[in-house]
């Protein structure tokens, strides 16, 4: 996360009462994002705080002189350090268990986030859908048919060792398919290296699926075992033992996680979509998982949303963004 500052710049906030922390924000004024965009926007994170809306708005406050006194005439939010982080705040779906880095927040949040002056920018869906549940036959048809008319070729890993060669041209993918998106900016070269590392960390090379046509990649989806039971065990600390929780949960654990899907904009609603959620649910089988947990869909994403749908994913969390002009 660290990489991020090498280019912007942050203030961090905590509120205490009575000795106690009381709330957390740190405000971004991320260069590149600005830079990219043409905007003189201020991000907000790590939000927390106790059910008290003066000490919610007095912080706010606090971010938006400190967003002002450097040219910043807009804040969104809430946001992470990374392009590629988890945004937004719990709103619905608070009786469902957190699915992996995705944030779990009281209710009332967004009460307070609104007033501070924000409003409604985007909800990022969550989806749920058993691990036995068949695939359309419809959608198994056509991802066959499609496959073998235009060409396309599904790459899998068995291990991790040519990662070198495929990861730069997944984030080739990535930054194409999402460069579409309102607030998408592209990460920096050590912020893809981290991120990589990061997922190269917890990722089993079963579960990623890349598709290619005439020797060129178009397309990924990338999903990973869930371990979330173990992190909450371990309060996030891998030593001295907390690694080995870790490496017990992901073979014990009956979630898995899909974050990630990304084809090329040429070849949207040409099928590879189809291709794509065919050869995971193989995998996904494989394993024996129980329950597939489909993360941070964009609402606005309609072509990833209708596909979700039409394989019987039933949305149950959203997680929303705000912006607020200054």
């Amino acid at each position: 996360k660290q990489t991020v500052f090498r280019h912007s710049e942050a203030q961090l906030y905590i509120a205490e009462k009575d000795r106690e922390v009381v709330r957390m924000l740190a405000v971004l004024n991320n260069r590149r994002f600005n830079d990219h965009l043409g905007q003189y926007t201020a991000y907000f994170g790590f939000y927390d705080v106790i059910e008290d809306m003066a000490v919610s708005q007095n912080l706010f406050q606090a971010g938006f002189e400190w967003s002002q006194s450097r040219g910043l005439n807009r804040m969104i939010g809430p946001r992470g350090l990374n392009s590629t982080d988890n945004t937004g705040i719990l709103v619905n779906g608070f009786e469902h268990r957190a699915a992996m880095w995705l944030p779990y927040n009281y209710p009332y949040y967004d009460e307070f986030i609104k007033g501070a002056g924000f409003q409604k920018d985007t909800d990022h869906l969550s989806g749920y859908a058993r691990g036995d549940q068949p695939m359309p036959d419809r959608l198994l048809r056509i991802a066959s048919r499609i496959k073998e008319r235009r060409g396309f070729e599904v790459i899998h890993f068995q291990n991790m060792r040519d990662r070198k060669y495929w990861i730069p041209l997944v984030w080739k993918v990535l930054i194409e398919a999402f460069g579409v998106f309102d607030n998408y900016y592209p990460p920096s070269q050590e912020e893809m290296d981290s991120v990589a590392a990061d997922l190269i960390s917890i990722a089993d090379p079963r579960l990623i699926k890349l598709i290619q046509k005439d020797g060129e990649l178009i397309g990924f989806i990338f999903a990973y075992h869930d371990v979330t039971a173990a992190i909450q065990k371990i309060q996030g600390r891998l030593l001295p033992l907390g690694w080995l929780h870790l490496i017990l949960e992901r073979k014990r654990t009956k979630w898995v996680n899909i974050n990630g899907v990304g084809v090329l904009p040429a070849y949207q609603g040409m099928g590879a979509n189809a291709i794509l959620y065919t050869e995971i649910q193989k995998s996904v089988k494989e394993f024996g998982f129980e329950h597939i947990d489909v993360v941070q869909v964009n609402e606005a994403n309609f072509q990833s949303r209708s596909d979700m749908e039409t394989m019987g994913i039933r949305w149950y969390k959203s997680h929303r963004s705000y912006y607020r002009d200054l």
